[in-house]
């Protein structure tokens, strides 16, 4: 079932479309696919490819680049190796007919190329449609014309003729001629109308389902299939992925999607621009809505060039107490799989050194400076509001939430979050903004005390607790066992709590900020409702992070024909 196989060949075929060459003992039929181990170090899980080729000692696979795992399969080179395991799931059973008609959408020739070759090789009449949304993306129409099959294709932005490759089907079934039948092979709503097309000419149809899944064998019941007359669903690993078109439920499979047509504007002159709208007034303007995390940037790295600000909207310092902390013992870091564990402790000089010696480097970069602080009781947290207010700062975080420190983490309470928020707010007229734990059972409970309390905006979230162990020595990896996770592991959490507190509409803006390594990350907060975000772990690897942000967001607002950034936030509901 696995096997360790070395690539033989890997060719560019047709427009971010390539061909896998394994070597592989593996022995496939028309309709089976193979599960590739994933090749991005943070993908976890294998990627189904049905079998485009296969040969003695050799099976292929044609792969399209559309996320990190697909461009690192694109780099493997000959002589790589590579887990493969399979043949998976059914062969194609077809009834007789005195022709076949083979429908293909986008990528779905990769699903029938094989099955092409059998049916020639048994002397069976086939015909092949093909439709992509351009020319430049099909691939394997003249070997197989070459070896009889009728070919036909389409594209989306042909100059001659425009269309979709179910156009094609729809004219061939309008001559009337039914002694055929169809297989199709593609996206669903493709693979939908062929099959109400079918069912309207009364043609036997069966289609290819290409699903993601994590096995392949039956075990996680992700690859679903609805199906007729039943309250339980096939799946396509065990079932398929070959089905009768007939006998699935396309509304429960595909349900239909309002599609509306995206007039493209030209972004605005300063599309960055951001404005945070607090309570009674108060308002955080920014040129850019990205920050620093707080804890994640030291005046020295922005000094040194360590780190580009340039796109940043506002910095965030240190977090400050009221007292000098040395922070915890070693070892305070240790990597996991898509992140890594911190157990800091808050190291840093107390309110005296800070607004002496450290505030004016941080308020000479040219930069709203957001101040941090973080207090051991609610009376602390009302002393170092009182001396920001006094030094003019305009902006405050509160670090309700640092989950690394010995101590009583207040955000997990609502009574706790509503009285330290409170204290705060008597005595700071300026912006405020509260950082809360994922840690809690109900985080809109949380957000809502400290809305309540008198909170501007609201940082989502601060690092959930982990742990990691060396089996080696049987101990923690980590000085106290119990550390902070950041990283792109904790996107999902982060994401999924923004968008729950942005759903009740508290009245106040969020600050979306866990595992933000790109623009694409920082637009999944902001299209979960949050205003700005923030980063932290990228930083380190990445000097150039906030441009890289930048850069993607214009590509997305492009992508959905948006005037500015702001107007991607809560487009999730």
């Amino acid at each position: 079932m696995f096997e360790l196989v070395k690539v033989r060949n890997n060719e560019e075929i047709a427009s971010g479309i390539f061909r896998l060459k394994l070597e592989s003992m593996i022995k496939a039929k028309p309709g089976q696919f193979v599960m590739l181990e994933p090749s991005y170090p943070f993908s976890v899980v294998p990627r189904p490819f049905s079998v485009y080729r296969q040969n003695a000692g050799s099976i292929e696979v044609v792969i399209k680049k559309v996320g990190p795992n697909t461009e690192a399969y694109n780099l493997l080179k000959p002589g790589d190796s590579i887990v493969v395991s399979g043949p998976l799931g059914n062969p194609i059973v077809l009834p007789p007919a005195a022709r076949y008609l083979l429908i293909a959408g986008g990528m779905g020739l990769a699903g029938l190329y094989f099955l092409a070759k059998d049916l020639i090789r048994r002397g069976q009449e086939v015909g092949i449609y093909f439709g992509t949304r351009g020319i430049e993306e099909q691939f394997g129409v003249f070997e197989l014309a070459r070896l009889g099959c009728e070919v036909k294709t389409i594209t989306e932005n042909n100059l001659n003729r425009r269309g979709y490759v179910i156009d094609l089907l729809d004219e061939e079934l309008a001559k009337g001629d039914k002694d055929f039948v169809i297989v199709a092979c593609g996206p669903k709503p493709m693979l939908k109308k062929v099959a109400q097309l079918a069912e309207t000419y009364h043609i036997d149809c069966k289609v290819i389902i290409e699903e993601m899944m994590a096995c392949g064998v039956g075990s996680c019941k992700s690859c679903a299939v609805f199906v007729n007359n039943s309250h339980m669903p096939l799946h396509v690993c065990h079932d398929g992925p070959t089905f009768d078109a007939s006998i699935i439920d396309w509304e429960k499979f595909c349900p239909e999607e309002k599609v509306e047509i995206v007039e493209r504007k030209p972004l605005i002159k300063d599309p960055f621009k951001t404005v945070l709208v607090g309570q009674k007034g108060r308002i955080l303007k920014l040129d850019y809505p990205i920050m620093n995390g707080a804890g994640t940037l030291d005046t020295l790295a922005i000094e040194s060039k360590q780190v580009d600000v340039s796109k940043f909207g506002a910095i965030l310092t240190k977090g400050i107490c009221m007292d000098a902390r040395p922070g915890n013992p070693m070892p305070r870091i240790c990597e996991i799989n898509g992140g890594f564990l911190n157990r800091i402790g808050l190291e840093g000089w107390g309110i005296a050194e800070f607004k002496q010696r450290y505030l004016p480097i941080w308020q000479s970069f040219g930069k709203k400076v957001i101040v941090t602080i973080f207090g051991k009781s609610i009376n602390e947290y009302g002393v170092l509001a009182d001396i920001f207010q006094s030094l003019g700062i305009e902006v405050i975080e509160m670090n309700l939430s640092c989950g690394n420190t010995e101590g009583r983490i207040f955000a997990q309470s609502e009574e706790l979050t509503y009285q330290a928020v409170e204290r705060v707010r008597q005595l700071f007229s300026g912006f405020l903004m509260v950082k809360l734990t994922p840690m809690v059972s109900n985080i809109v409970e949380i957000a809502r005390a400290a809305v309540s309390g008198g909170a501007d905006a609201l940082t989502l979230i601060n690092t959930p607790l982990g742990m990691s162990i060396d089996v080696m020595t049987g101990k923690s990896k980590i000085a106290g066992n119990y550390a902070g996770m950041s990283g792109g592991v904790i996107r999902p959490l982060g994401v999924r709590m923004v968008h729950q507190v942005a759903s009740e509409n508290l009245g106040v803006p969020i600050v979306g900020v866990g595992g933000i390594a790109n623009g694409y990350d920082a637009a999944e907060y902001l299209m979960a409702g949050a205003s700005a975000i923030q980063i932290g772990t990228a930083l380190f690897s990445n000097l150039e992070a906030g441009i890289t942000i930048c850069n993607d967001l214009m590509r997305i607002a492009f992508h959905h024909g948006v005037e500015k950034i702001s107007d991607l936030i809560g487009m999730c509901k």
